[in-house]
This record gives C-alpha cells, sequence and structure tokens, in this order.
C-alpha cells in the first residue's frame, strides 16, 4: 500500500495548473495541434452548457438534429474547449454551425476522435452529460407531479371558492330582496297616504 501523503491546497493549484497545460498531437498528413490530454471537469461541465444553450438555437433556425448531429455537436464543443482551434471558433450560432460541419466533414475530426483524444476523458463528456439529462428529466418529472397536484388544488379551490360565491350570491340576492320589499312597502305606504 502507497504512503499516505497529506492533500494540500498548493497541490490542487499544482494539479489545475497540469490540467490546463497542452501538448502537441501530429497529425498523419504532419500538422500539428495542441491539446489538453486530460479534461477538467469545470471544463467538461462548461461545455455541456454551451451545448445545452446551443441546441434550441440551431433548431430555431430550421435545422433539424440528429442523434448522430448531436454526438458530433458534442465532440465538435470538445474540440473547442480542450484544443488550441477553440481559439478560432465563434459564438455567432450560425458560424458555429458552419464551421462544426466543415471540421465534421474533415479526416481531422475522426484523428481527433480516434487517436488524439484518450477515450476515457471524451467518456468524461458522455457520463456528465448523460447525468445532466437524467437530472432535467427527473426534474421535469417532479416539476409534472407539482402542476398536476397544483392543478388539483386549483380544482379543489375553485370548488371552495365557487361555493363561497355561491353564498354571497344568496345573501346579496336575499339582502336585495329584502331591500326591494322594503323599498315596495315604503312605496306602498306612501302610495296609500
Amino acid at each position: 500500500m502507497a504512503k499516505a501523503k497529506k492533500l494540500t491546497l498548493k497541490k490542487i493549484e499544482q494539479h489545475n495548473k497540469d490540467l490546463d497545460k497542452r501538448v502537441p498531437h501530429t497529425f498523419e498528413d504532419g500538422e500539428t495541434l495542441k491539446y489538453n490530454p486530460v479534461f477538467k471537469l469545470s471544463t467538461v461541465e462548461e461545455l455541456i452548457n454551451e451545448y445545452v444553450n446551443d441546441i434550441p438555437q440551431i433548431q430555431d433556425l430550421g435545422i433539424e438534429i440528429d442523434y448522430t448531429y448531436e454526438q458530433s455537436y458534442l465532440m465538435f464543443l470538445a474540440i473547442k474547449y480542450f484544443t488550441e482551434l477553440g481559439n478560432d471558433i465563434s459564438e455567432d450560432i450560425k458560424e458555429k454551425i458552419q464551421q462544426c460541419n466543415a471540421l465534421i466533414g474533415s479526416d481531422y475530426f475522426y484523428q481527433m476522435m480516434e487517436d488524439m483524444f484518450d477515450q476515457d476523458e471524451l467518456m468524461k463528456i458522455q457520463d456528465m452529460f448523460q447525468r445532466k439529462v437524467q437530472a432535467a428529466e427527473q426534474m421535469q418529472r417532479v416539476q409534472e407531479q407539482i402542476n398536476q397536484k397544483m392543478e388539483k388544488l386549483d380544482l379543489k379551490n375553485r370548488e371552495v371558492i365557487e361555493k363561497a360565491f355561491e353564498q354571497v350570491k344568496v345573501k346579496a340576492e336575499t339582502t336585495a330582496e329584502k331591500k326591494l320589499e322594503k323599498l315596495d312597502d315604503e312605496l306602498g305606504a306612501e302610495i296609500v297616504q
């Protein structure tokens, strides 16, 4: 068993610095690209948040997205966040789609996914994405249950309110009838005199 070592803030800071270091990868044609061999979880979370923000915008542009494109777009964002190509990727959604399509259509994309990035690191993205999807689905189920309960309460409250309204209406009608009778009596008494 390894000797126990005390974890310090200094060690954590150094570890984070190490995660930010990029190393060069050489492609089959001799081109090179610097990338992060290890993905920071906080950066993976940023990537997923951008994905969640971008997909509805892409759909709003009338672009149909299938599962394959969703996965490719997720990997495109991995390239954005974990390589120096990220400096060149636009924030404008239309331009970003064009850049994504160009990259997906190139041999470099598949070489990055297969040869450059460690598969365990890519799985970090998939795992966190799945956890976020499951959490969102669970939140949606809870929201639906809350809405159903609120609807039931609303119906019960509606019945109570309608009943109270009916009572007020009956009292108002009774009071109005009494006032009319009194007025009729007063008018009748005046006519008689």
